[in-house]
């Protein structure tokens, strides 16, 4: 993935932005899989949520939701350092 894949993006996200948040909160990846629905998986492949059930993702993930669904990207997954992005 680098800083073309972001071309509709709205600063602050970057490929910068993404890695630090893939590491700050230990994700694998994070797929699309409806109109709005994601799901977000950890590096043990457990499954990464809100803390309540109300609750909604951090900011910061939430700004790749947002990514996602702007670019049609349907999956980023980071493994052993390297971020990669599918495409519908």
């Amino acid at each position: 993935m680098t800083e073309k894949d972001l071309e509709f993006a709205k600063p602050p996200i970057s490929v910068e932005t993404i890695v630090s948040t893939f590491k700050k909160y230990d994700l694998r990846y994070i797929v699309i899989f409806a109109d709005n629905m994601f799901y977000v998986a950890q590096q043990d492949l457990q499954p990464y949520h809100p803390m309540y059930v109300d609750d909604s993702y951090p900011e910061d993930i939430e700004l790749i939701f947002d990514l996602m669904t702007v670019e049609r990207i349907r999956k980023i997954e980071y493994i052993n350092g390297v971020l990669k992005r599918r495409t519908s």
